[in-house]
């Protein structure tokens, strides 16, 4: 990763809890950090955004929301993205929470059993 995305981050950070990247609505709180992908998690946008996750635990994050309330889609390349954050976040001693996630999405999840690897919200309320 670049020196420059780096710093940029953290400037904006500094400045108050919550940023956007090209991809991405960043905040950072005390105990989570919420990232929100401003597209569907597919092939062609997933290697931004897993630089955006890459980044967040190298900073520290241990608790990581991703709110899927623009994600529509997500392939097999997404599933991968969202497997090796957990995998990552594991490593460290965190876990990932997905909020925010379409019935569609859900089914997805529990059909995979992605559920029992992360906590899954989804839109309305219901988890699964």
């Amino acid at each position: 990763m670049g020196g420059a995305i780096r710093a940029i981050w953290k400037h904006r950070r500094e400045k108050s809890g919550r940023y956007s990247s090209l991809m991405s609505e960043i905040e950072k709180g005390d105990n989570e950090t919420i990232i929100g992908p401003a597209q569907d998690l597919v092939q062609s946008t997933a290697q931004g955004f897993r630089k955006e996750l890459l980044l967040l635990v190298e900073e520290g994050t241990r608790e990581l929301v991703i709110d899927l309330v623009n994600v529509k889609m997500i392939d097999s390349v997404g599933i991968g993205l969202l497997i090796a954050a957990t995998n990552s976040l594991g490593k460290v001693g965190g876990k990932l929470r997905i909020v925010n996630a379409s019935e569609d999405l859900c089914k997805v999840f529990r059909m995979m059993r992605l559920d029992q690897h992360f906590e899954v919200q989804g839109v309305y309320g219901f988890s699964s």
